[in-house]
């Protein structure tokens, strides 16, 4: 083996199986780096002996600062027309100049990336679900001309830092807080997103809460469930549900609330429910879902973060692999699940 001075970050980044944008965030103590991920870092640094570089830190810091005194200028690229407003607000917090930029005002992707580049936008934040182009319109995407970050794993063809919840541990934390609560019929009702690898990891999840960690007396039966409209369930899920006479209803979004009042549930009152996904902001006419937050405030926050520093170190273009920033799951403890007794 080298001396320890000779050890690079690079070294630190093979040893760990991560990337050296994660082993600098980790031994920085920045945000974006799963605890698990910080330790075995930092476990690794130590068993190598490799310390930071005081002068190529101080040289980021200083590039970061300057920057930022140009106020950057910043663009999440969706998919529709609407104006994002945590994008707004944490542009603002970041005191970066942002512009929400929807994919249909471009005849192609050529003349979006000449468009973009000529109005001084250095680095893009990729909406989760807000990519229309197709695979082959997103290769003509001159990519290499910004720094990039994306929300969600639905995009495998761009490879570059990805800020997003880990679905396994949303569901998983879920179903304990469910249980905890001393439920003991459960049924979940999951949907197909389009995201398969999201929609898998919340099945393993299931599964893997099923076959090992569900207690004594505890049932838990699911169905994958199809919404109408926004608003309405099929008839098949409702008779299903009916039939099964659950305790408490799992629904993998927030808004499932709104097919099942529909549908002549009352809830909390008939049914509990828990959302694998669900918001802190109260809508008009419904109850607070009780749920795992989705935090997009501050997966926003985190993008911008990670998309400035980007730009202060020179980084553009996709990468050989995607780089993973993943927010834990928050607990919303809303109005539509009590705590009850053991039946």
């Amino acid at each position: 083996m080298r001396k320890s001075h000779q050890i690079t970050r690079d070294d630190v980044a093979r040893e760990s199986g991560v990337s050296g944008f994660t082993v600098s965030q980790a031994l920085r103590g920045q945000a974006g780096v799963a605890a698990k991920t910080r330790s075995h870092v930092e476990a690794v640094a130590a068993r190598l002996g490799y310390q930071i570089n005081p002068v190529a830190s101080l040289l980021v810091r200083q590039r970061s600062r300057s920057a930022a005194r140009r106020q950057l200028v910043v663009g999440q690229l969706g998919g529709s027309l609407r104006t994002n407003p945590e994008f707004i607000v944490a542009c603002k917090e970041l005191d970066l100049q942002g512009h929400y930029i929807a994919v249909e005002e471009f005849r192609s992707p050529e003349e979006g990336s000449r468009s973009l580049w000529h109005r001084g936008i250095s680095g893009l934040s990729i909406a989760p679900g807000g990519m229309t182009w197709s695979a082959e319109e997103r290769q003509r995407f001159d990519w290499d001309k910004f720094s990039l970050v994306k929300g969600s794993r639905a995009l495998p063809d761009l490879p570059c830092h990805l800020v997003e919840q880990n679905a396994f541990d949303y569901m998983a934390e879920t179903l304990r807080q469910v249980v905890a609560r001393g439920y003991r019929r459960l049924a979940v009702l999951l949907l197909n997103t389009g995201n398969e690898e999201d929609d898998d990891a919340r099945y393993g999840a299931l599964l893997n809460f099923r076959e090992r960690k569900l207690p004594t007396g505890v049932t838990c039966v699911w169905r994958e469930a199809e919404v109408k409209n926004a608003n309405f369930l099929d008839g098949n899920t409702l008779a299903w549900l009916r039939k099964q006479r659950p305790d408490v209803i799992v629904a993998y979004h927030w808004k499932m609330i709104v097919p099942l009042r529909e549908a002549g549930f009352r809830i909390p009152e008939d049914f509990p429910l828990a959302a694998v996904l669900s918001v802190t902001d109260r809508l008009p006419g419904l109850p607070l879902v009780s749920g795992c937050d989705l935090q997009i405030m501050n997966m926003t926050r985190e993008s911008l973060t990670i998309l400035r520093d980007l730009i202060g170190w020179g980084k553009r273009g996709l990468s050989r692999q995607s780089m993973e920033h993943v927010v834990e799951p928050v607990w919303i403890e809303g109005e539509t699940l009590g705590i009850t007794s053991p039946r």
